[in-house]
């Protein structure tokens, strides 16, 4: 896991999309189109930007995820330049995850 949260430009983090697992593209097109229930087209492309943030930051496939990494993630932002709204932001988007 990245001990440092990145800083990421908008639509920047499509170079993640390219080197991910078949399995991890589905969760991923899954989880934003679970999103899309409630959310438009702007709001998905802003949560897939997120997921891809964070399967960047901590390195590891969606499937392994566990409560250790969970904790771990949770840390990064903290550690990072951003407002204390964006790093609260960061962390609700992490936990909408953990809870589908």
């Amino acid at each position: 896991m990245k001990d440092k949260y990145p800083d990421y430009k908008v639509g920047g983090v499509q170079f993640v999309k390219n080197d991910m697992s078949d399995s991890d593209k589905i969760i991923l097109n899954d989880f934003v189109e679970y999103c899309g229930i409630t959310a438009g087209l702007a709001k998905q492309k802003a949560v897939e930007r997120k997921m891809l943030q964070f399967y960047d930051i901590t390195e590891i496939s969606y499937p392994e995820w566990n409560l250790d990494i969970f904790r771990k993630f949770l840390n990064v932002p903290n550690k990072s330049h951003h407002l204390p709204e964006t790093q609260n932001d960061t962390k609700k988007g992490f936990i909408r995850l953990k809870r589908t």
